[in-house]
């Protein structure tokens, strides 16, 4: 099975689908238990459309319903994207 990761890097700033969404902040809490030191990344403001957002003419256009389905996964890794907000 060949599988491709079209995830990206998570950092604080990154693209959000629409303003109404909170700000996405990554930070770290670090504390000590048991005599040992951890660390846990906090995610807040994290959404379902944090960063990545695909959508196809499908949704809009009748005479062109092609779904994010009909394209293969490999034409949708490194290639430049577009922040549109209706």
């Amino acid at each position: 099975m060949k599988v491709i990761d079209v995830s990206g890097p998570i950092y604080t700033g990154m693209r959000s689908y629409a303003d109404y969404y909170p700000d996405f902040k990554l930070s770290a809490v670090e504390f000590e238990f048991g005599g040992d030191k951890y660390s846990v990344d906090v995610f807040e403001g994290m959404h379902a459309q944090t960063a990545i957002y695909l959508e196809s003419p499908g949704r809009y256009l009748e005479e062109n319903p092609y779904t994010i389905n009909d394209i293969p996964i490999e034409k949708l890794y490194m290639v430049d994207t577009y922040h549109y907000v209706m």
